[in-house]
C-alpha cells in the first residue's frame, strides 16, 4: 500500500517471482509515468505486479481489497501509505481479516503507531524497530 513511483514493486517482483504482488494507491499515475523507465533498467522481467487504484481511507476500502484477492489470503502486507496513526489502523482494521495465519504486516515511516497497534491486538506479536513496525499475525 503506497506504491509511488514503483521502485519497491520492482524489488518484490525480482525477490519473489512467483509471488502474487499488488501494489495498491489512491494514485497510480506516479507508477505509470515510471513504468517504462523501471521496464528499460529490467525490472518486472521475473513476475508483474497487479497495480490497482486504492484510497485506504474510502469506506469501502475492506471490501474492495477483499474482491481484489479474489478469495486468496495475504502473506505480507506493507503500508507505506499516509504514515499517521488513524490511517495505520484504518487499513490495518481491513487488511487484518484478511491476513493469513503466520503472515507478516509491515507499518514504514511511523515511529510510535506500534503503541496504539498492541493496544488494538493485544494478540499480536507487535516489534518496533524504529520508523518500522512489525506484526507477526
Amino acid at each position: 500500500l503506497g506504491i509511488l513511483r514503483g521502485v519497491g514493486l520492482a524489488i518484490w517482483c525480482d525477490l519473489f517471482p512467483n509471488a502474487r504482488v499488488i501494489g495498491l494507491d489512491v494514485d497510480t499515475s506516479h507508477f505509470r509515468d515510471n513504468e517504462a523507465d523501471l521496464l528499460r533498467r529490467g525490472a518486472f522481467k521475473k513476475n508483474k505486479p497487479e497495480v490497482i487504484e486504492f484510497d485506504e481511507l474510502a469506506p469501502d476500502a475492506g471490501a474492495r481489497l477483499k474482491a481484489a484477492l479474489a478469495g486468496s489470503a495475504i502473506d505480507v502486507f506493507i503500508d507505506d501509505a499516509l504514515h499517521y496513526d488513524a490511517a495505520i489502523l484504518k487499513i490495518m482494521a481491513a487488511v487484518m481479516p484478511l491476513m493469513a495465519k503466520g503472515g507478516i504486516y509491515f507499518v514504514e515511516d511511523n515511529v510510535k503507531v506500534h503503541k496504539a497497534i498492541r493496544k488494538a491486538y493485544p494478540r499480536l506479536a507487535v516489534e518496533s524497530m524504529s520508523e518500522m513496525t512489525v506484526i507477526r499475525c
